[in-house]
C-alpha cells in the first residue's frame, strides 16, 4: 500500500510499468486505487489459483481532476 494524497477512485488511476522487458513472472501485478492510497498486489484478487508475480515495476499514479 502506497500513500497517494488527494487521490480517489473518482479522480485518479494507477498502472505499473516494468523496469525492463516483461518476463513470464511479472504479468500478474494488479493495482487498486482507494481513498488516499494505491494498493499493488502480486496476484490476481479474484483468481482461485496460487500463482504470484515477481519482478520490478514502477508505480505511476495519475490524478486528473
Amino acid at each position: 500500500t502506497f500513500a497517494a494524497p488527494g487521490c480517489t477512485t473518482a479522480n485518479a488511476n494507477a498502472v505499473v510499468i516494468p523496469l525492463g522487458a516483461y518476463t513470464t513472472n511479472d504479468r500478474q501485478f494488479e493495482v487498486l486505487v482507494g481513498n488516499g492510497v494505491v494498493e499493488v498486489a502480486n496476484w490476481m484478487r479474484n483468481y482461485a489459483g496460487t500463482n504470484t508475480a515477481s519482478g520490478s515495476m514502477r508505480l505511476l499514479v495519475m490524478r486528473f481532476r
